[in-house]
């Protein structure tokens, strides 16, 4: 290892290029804002119902983002990224219009964020979260039997997490049936997050990372996943992807990837909601919703 590398042959600066987005784009503050803007939109409609306990402490809550029309809807369930330490479920309120145009009602987590708790918690309030969701969503014209999760970045991670759960060791019976999931942009491996800006929020133990590394616990589940990275995004991203998939693949798990070229790990989040994107018309093709359009 070369002298001052933390890993893979990366000092800590370089590793933190690798990790920090906005160090690569200067103008990631306008996405944020539009972002907002957005979102406020959204979330000012009458039919959203917002802050829903699906747990006990204040931050366990969901906002329900319905389409029009009769139900009972296809569900996806949205995590927010920003690394486990910042931002919120009313953050992407903007990508529920674009769900909802298609047919789809979209449920957006929050969760507690760190370091006020670990990385242990906040995957278990989203796996609450998502037993909430198959418990629970039919009252609220969710269809219980198509459920769908999504999430990018940090909740890309969260995605892969919370599809690999063993719901029996969980207690949770019935498992709430998941049929497919897209993470955008996850890390799939913690081991560099130690050696970069974000340890003094995240505290990672080596325990905390052999647990939530969900590229460590590869199984077989009924969930069709689908992987999806930016081509402008980061070397570590890249690979972050390309190693996660790699191990599904040795395990024998199907799975699709989806690289969308020229996206950043913030234009890849634009992509999501561009109904002509290839991003968009993936996951539309993943959970076949059947009302709405699909943006093909």
């Amino acid at each position: 290892m070369a002298d001052g590398a933390v890993y893979m042959g990366y000092t800590r600066a370089e590793l933190d290029e690798q990790y920090n987005p906005r160090l690569s784009e200067p103008n990631f503050q306008s996405y944020f804002d539009r972002w907002s803007r957005a979102s406020q939109a959204a979330r000012s409609t009458p039919e959203v119902e917002r802050d829903i306990a699906y747990g006990k402490s204040a931050t366990e809550t969901v906002d329900i983002y319905p389409p029009a029309g009769p139900g009972p809807h296809p569900v996806l369930v949205y995590y927010h990224g920003g690394y486990w330490r910042s931002f919120s479920k009313a953050d992407r309120a903007f990508i529920a219009p674009s769900m909802n145009a298609a047919g789809v009602m979209m449920v957006a987590v929050d969760y507690a964020l760190c370091p006020t708790v670990t990385i242990d918690e906040v995957v278990a309030q989203c796996r609450r979260a998502l037993a909430w969701v198959g418990a629970n969503i039919a009252a609220h014209g969710g269809d219980p039997a198509r459920i769908y999760v999504a999430g990018e970045s940090a909740g890309g991670h969260i995605t892969a997490m919370v599809t690999q759960t063993d719901w029996a060791a969980e207690g949770v019976a019935p498992a709430p049936q998941v049929k497919g999931a897209l993470a955008i942009s996850g890390v799939y491996d913690l081991e560099p997050l130690p050696h970069t800006f974000l340890q003094p929020d995240l505290r990672l133990t080596p325990e905390q990372v052999a647990r939530n590394s969900p590229a460590r616990h590869i199984r077989k589940t009924p969930t069709q996943m689908m992987l999806a990275v930016g081509l402008s995004e980061s070397r570590e991203f890249l690979r972050q992807l390309d190693a996660y998939s790699d191990g599904m693949a040795k395990a024998g798990i199907r799975h699709d990837m989806v690289r969308v070229g020229g996206r950043n790990h913030f234009s890849i989040l634009d992509a999501l909601v561009e109904p002509r994107n290839m991003l968009h018309q993936s996951l539309m093709r993943l959970m076949r919703p059947t009302t709405g359009r699909s943006g093909r």
